[in-house]
């Protein structure tokens, strides 16, 4: 055959080669491992098929009490990212995912076994005869130890738990308690030392010592105690001190050392106990703390709070804590014991009159500031009713060495009880119309500030639905409302809750107005609602999603993109179909499910076709407003297509990462919106290119110019995606 025949054969087999093979590659696809470890979850997880080209974004989440610890990539480890991108997908991959716990563990072992373990005053449990006892959750730092058993001597020391890390206790041997048996020395030398005293004290220390020597020491003591201290020690010494005192006391002691005395003009002196004052402060000061931060934490300011309030706590609250620093004084600097109370009812009355100290500075600031400490008004009533009581129980005894001292703990501990009770009654109750701080604030229900409100959800918590709803958590607030995470007593499912901010006439409409357009809608794209009444008060129960678009990294892949917004024009088409327009499309009222899919949430700016009389309520995010809701009068009234526009703003920010018009100030931000056309999205991200005739369609300033309704623009979203991922698939066959 000669060469030139040869041409037409060779080009007519590569054509039908690249024919054949261009389904194959058509349908190739690749697929990403993702697996995480105890702790938290990766989504999506287990095997995520990728078409050829496509990207892949898995996120990360650790779980209650643990962190990220390391996600480790293809073999690599990257460390704690809360997210991973792959992009451009040729070929297989995986990723997994590592937490840490945020907690540590003991593990004890003891001879013999079966002791009770004791952490810082709390039981455990026991240890047993099979191995080391392990105790979970323990929070990191440095604890104290005490091993109890009966008949052995307790066991104490101190251990450092570290986060994550499970901390072992060599084998504790315990020791048995000694039992010894008094014996008469075989003999015994007695020296006298001649007194003038009319009494004496005489000790007598039995020993198992083959000698023994009795010392006679004269003393002025007007009484004569007798007290016997068995030992096993080789030596012993006996002291005798003759006395002329009619009656004596004789007192065995379980112990290996006599009592010790303070030698002086007047004879011997017990030494008196000293309270560990300095743990006692530290702890005392740590408490109020702990309650103040919590409170800072969990509150704000009530500016509603009258000003006459103000001077008035000043002195409701300064008087108390007058009168408790000069009662503690008085403690500390008087004589006796050293305390001028009982031993232990100073133990006690000391921390609780120090705290009330530093609690009464505490609320006189909160008094100022308007600021409701709740959390320390609630502790500074109990410790006041605390010190009430201590002080009735001494006062009682009848054999007090300092009444004037302790009646004035009384007096200290009922102001500070009363004036913190007077002082809670003037803020409106938790989550009331107290909390105009939280009212019409945009805060995202994922962000961080709303897991710093976390602690103060069951305050706020409408006590009316209690026995509905069990493990209360405020998950954030928007709007007119605020959002809770909880679990719903008879189903047993987690739900979340919108409860209105206030009670007021604007309020109520619109929670009327987007319970009768949210109830009937159930659609995937749309977040489901499970029930909605006004009694006992008004809610919403719907389901639990914990992240909203807002939280997705911008600008995401122009595919995850179109998929998206082409899924949230389902929602709207089915929402379009029953007559109800949601007028506040934006990113913080799209949640996305773990599965990637999005839901569109929030609908009390919704209005429902064809019904006279509906109410409404003005209000919508300008970043995203269409031009017919800041100048109906020139666009007309808003329809199906005020929704259309504002999708078509979502998408061209998941595209930039940037809103159309951005800008603080609301007049130039309003111009914008009523007569320029922002940039393409090409110009400032160009893999939006195939994109930029959707978008720019969507925000046309007058409705008519614009997509009619949301079934046209998910066509040509259906129609991109299905060419991108043609396109995709045969890239490879493009020349370098």
């Amino acid at each position: 055959m000669k060469a030139g025949s040869l041409v037409p054969v060779v080009t007519i087999s590569l054509i039908v080669a690249l024919i054949i093979a261009a389904p194959a590659c058509a349908e190739k696809t690749h697929t990403i491992t993702a697996g995480a470890g105890e702790g938290g979850r990766i989504s999506p997880s287990g095997t995520v098929h990728v078409n050829h080209g496509d990207s892949q974004t898995f996120i990360v989440e650790p779980a209650a009490g643990y962190r990220i610890g390391n996600v480790v990539v293809d073999g690599r480890s990257l460390g704690p990212l809360s997210f991973y991108t792959f992009t451009n997908v040729r070929e297989d991959h995986s990723i997994s995912a590592a937490f840490i716990s945020l907690t540590g563990a003991l593990e004890v072992e003891s001879s013999p076994a079966g002791a009770s373990v004791f952490l810082d005053g709390i039981y455990l449990g026991t240890t047993t005869p099979s191995g080391p006892a392990r105790f979970d959750r323990i929070e990191p730092g440095t604890h104290s130890l005490r091993l109890v058993l009966q008949g052995y001597e307790d066991y104490e020391t101190g251990v450092t738990i570290s986060e994550g890390v499970s901390t072992t206790i060599p084998l504790v041997t315990l020791v048995p308690i000694p039992t010894t048996i008094p014996t008469t020395s075989p003999t015994a030398t007695q020296t006298t030392v001649p007194t003038t005293s009319p009494t004496a004290t005489q000790t007598t220390v039995p020993t198992t010592s083959p000698t023994a020597t009795q010392t006679t020491v004269p003393t002025t003591s007007p009484t004569a105690t007798q007290t016997t201290v068995p030992t096993t020690s080789p030596t012993a010494t006996q002291t005798t001190v003759p006395t002329t005192s009619p009656t004596a006391t004789q007192t065995p002691f379980n112990a290996t050392a006599p009592a010790e005395t303070i030698p002086g003009d007047q004879g011997g002196v017990s030494a008196p106990r000293s309270p560990p004052w300095t743990l006692l402060v530290l702890a005392t000061g740590l408490v109020a703390t702990v309650i103040l931060s919590r409170d800072l934490l969990s509150s704000h300011r009530d500016p509603s709070h009258p000003a006459r309030y103000r001077a008035l706590a000043l002195v409701v609250l300064g008087i108390p804590c007058v009168v408790q620093a000069m009662a503690l004084r008085a403690i500390i600097r008087s004589p006796g014991t050293g305390t001028g109370l009982f031993f232990e009812l100073a133990v006690i009355a000391v921390p609780v009159c120090l705290y009330l100290v530093l609690s009464s500075f505490g609320l006189i600031i909160g008094a100022l500031l308007s600021w409701p400490f709740r959390g320390m008004l609630k502790a500074h009533t109990v410790a006041g009713a605390i010190m009430v009581f201590l002080s009735i129980f001494s006062l009682a005894r009848g054999d007090d060495p300092e009444p004037f001292l302790t009646a004035l703990l009384l007096l200290s501990g009922l102001l500070a009880a009363l004036g913190a009770r007077w002082q809670e009654g003037q803020y409106a109750p938790a989550g009331g119309p107290g909390v105009p701080a939280l009212a019409g604030a945009e805060v995202p229900l994922d962000s961080e500030v709303t897991r710093a409100l976390s602690p103060r959800g069951q305050g706020m918590f409408p006590a009316e639905l209690a026995d509905k709803y069990s493990s209360i958590e405020f998950v954030g607030s928007g709007g007119l409302a605020h959002v809770y995470r909880a679990i719903n007593r008879n189903t047993g499912g987690e739900v979340a809750l919108k409860i209105p901010l206030r009670s007021d006439e604007t309020t109520g409409k619109s929670f009327m107005k987007e319970i009768r357009g949210w109830e009937g809608l159930y659609h995937p794209n749309i977040v489901r609602v499970n029930e909605a009444n006004i009694l006992p008060i008004p809610y919403i129960e719907m389901e639990y999603i914990r992240r909203t678009l807002a939280d997705l990294p911008k600008p995401l892949p122009v595919r995850e993109a179109a998929r998206i917004c082409r899924d949230l024009c389902r929602g709207l088409s089915y929402a379009h179909e029953h007559q109800v327009v949601h007028r506040d499309i934006k990113p913080h009222n799209i949640m996305v499910t773990d599965e990637g899919v999005p839901k569109i949430s929030d609908w009390g700016m919704s209005k429902v076709m064809g019904v006279p009389g509906m109410p409404t309520v003005t209000g919508f995010s300008l970043a995203y407003a269409a031009p017919e809701q800041l100048a109906p009068g020139t666009f007309g009234e808003t329809d199906r297509r005020t929704d259309i526009y504002q999708l078509g703003c979502v998408l061209y920010e998941l595209l930039t990462g940037r809103v159309p018009f951005p800008g603080t100030d609301m007049a130039q931000v309003s111009t914008a919106i009523l007569s320029e056309m922002p940039p393409p999205p090409s110009e400032i991200n160009p893999e939006a290119r195939p994109l930029d005739e959707i978008v720019m369609r969507c925000l046309e300033k007058r409705p008519e110019d614009r997509y009619q309704d949301a079934a046209e623009l998910e066509r040509d979203l259906d129609l991109f995606l299905s060419r991108a991922s043609q396109y995709d698939d045969l890239d490879i066959f493009e020349d370098p």
